[in-house]
């Protein structure tokens, strides 16, 4: 028999089939499941898990031997070995310099050095909503998409997000703006260098305030875009990201300015290596909780660098339940309809198969057969659960993107990701019916002609 008779047969038998709405109907919820939830439900998994592996909650501050009447005692060459020896500490550092520094852009320059800050390309103000503050790359951002990449860019030179984007208070939203005229430029920079100062106290150990030091004006030249993204970011903001050896040199500036001013004393930071934060990296972020507790124990006050937002992982546990669940009943739903709609059709036409086998059809070509009504069901249920699936994901990547919370933000589900789900749900779709068959070719295979004569 050939194929397009076989198709034919099976639009036919089709249309006495008692069940077809309601198989459409279980496929098309199979399709908005796997491609919506599980969509969602992978991409709230992957965020959690991206800020997981940050550096920033990865680590646990270890500071210096506070002043009484605290009791915690300090970090130096006789007690290194101790806060080392604790389980799941991978690496330590010594805190150098402030990652993180609020700025405010003053001036933009061209490549010729011409002032270019009251051209109709740039607003100052724009740019200086949309862009944060200035970090450092701490394995915390993907490398450049356009221009240098952060290391091979000299010292005094910056990425900019390529999705800035500024608050409109009138309709509480917020507006995306193209950066990619900064590339090239250079950046006027006015800054109140803020760091953290531990002071030597006369009744012993070190007292500790965050300071101002001092007002320093530099300048950054663009030499890069970089995506911002799920990866990158870090508290919701995209940052102007610069080298650590950046910010070393404008810390230097800071430390020199505050000096030669004299209104904060910073000598106990330069000549002190004790006097500044221990920067301890743990294996992964659940093991955080242990290291700090037990450096508690051992008598230091150490607290971690960074907590995620409470909202991430409770989005995530929530979701992932629901999400799972009903993913799980749907699917369960679907794969016992299914059974039972190809064995009643198998019992019900014994009449129909027993004929065809006097015609002498073959069991295969009669499994075909019966197999192309299901293929030509679950395309049925793929146009109308993938226009329902594109709709919701439209109207949700909407809502997200338009929020104004970059909480939410976050939670844009790509078209490329969708476009794979939606490829998955037709080969789940197709592949239950054929999985149903076959367990029961062989309820084909014993229906003889006679059969026909039963019927």
């Amino acid at each position: 028999m050939k194929l397009i008779n076989t198709f034919r047969l099976a639009r036919l038998n089709l249309k006495g089939l008692k069940r077809k709405k309601l198989i459409i109907i279980m496929m098309s919820l199979s399709v908005v499941c796997i491609t919506v939830l599980a969509g969602f439900l992978n991409l709230t998994n992957d965020i959690l898990q991206q800020q997981k592996s940050k550096l920033l909650f990865r680590q646990v501050a270890v500071y210096p031997e506070l002043a009484p009447p605290q009791t915690y005692k300090g970090v130096n060459e006789k007690t290194m070995d101790e806060i080392l020896s604790v389980d799941h500490v991978i690496d330590s550092e010594f805190k150098q310099f402030e990652e993180y520094q609020l700025v405010s852009i003053e001036a933009i320059e061209d490549e010729n050095g011409n002032d270019v800050t009251s051209s109709p390309e740039f607003d100052i103000d724009e740019i200086n909503e949309g862009m944060g503050a200035v970090v450092a790359d701490k394995e915390l951002f993907t490398k450049s998409i356009s221009g240098q990449q952060l290391e091979d860019a000299p010292v005094m030179s910056c990425l900019v997000p390529d999705y800035p984007q500024k608050y409109i208070a009138d309709s509480s939203r917020y507006e995306k703006f193209d950066p990619g005229p900064l590339l090239g430029k250079t950046l006027t920079i006015n800054c109140d260098y803020s760091l953290r100062l531990f002071q030597k106290s006369e009744l012993g150990g070190y007292t500790d305030d965050f300071y101002d030091v001092a007002n320093i004006t530099y300048k950054l030249k663009v030499v890069g875009v970089y995506h911002y993204s799920n990866e990158t970011a870090i508290y919701g903001s995209p940052y102007i990201i610069i080298s650590p050896e950046t910010v070393t040199a404008i810390e230097n500036m800071a430390l020199s300015k505050a000096q030669e001013e004299g209104v904060v004393d910073v000598s106990d930071y330069i000549d002190d290596p004790y006097a500044r934060e221990l920067l301890l990296t743990v294996d992964s972020y659940e093991n955080v909780p242990y290291v700090e507790n037990k450096l508690t124990e051992l008598g230091y006050f150490a607290a971690s660098t960074g907590s995620l937002y409470q909202d991430v992982e409770y989005y995530s546990s929530y979701f992932s339940g629901a999400a799972t669940f009903l993913l799980g009943a749907v699917m369960l739903l679907t794969v016992v309809m299914l059974f039972l709609s190809v064995h009643n059709s198998i019992s019900s036409r014994k009449g129909q198969i027993g004929l065809m086998k006097a015609l002498g059809y073959k069991t295969s070509q009669i499994f075909l057969s019966m197999y192309l009504e299901n293929v030509i069901t679950a395309f049925k249920a793929l146009l109308v659960g993938g226009a329902i699936s594109a709709l919701a994901v439209f109207t949700i990547n909407m809502l997200n993107t338009n929020s104004g919370d970059a909480f939410l933000f976050s939670y844009v589900l790509p078209w490329s990701d969708f476009a794979i789900l939606l490829v998955i749900a037709l080969a789940v779709i197709l592949i239950i019916p054929l999985i149903c068959q076959l367990i029961m070719i062989n309820m084909i295979a014993k229906i003889q002609p006679q059969e026909a004569m039963n019927a």
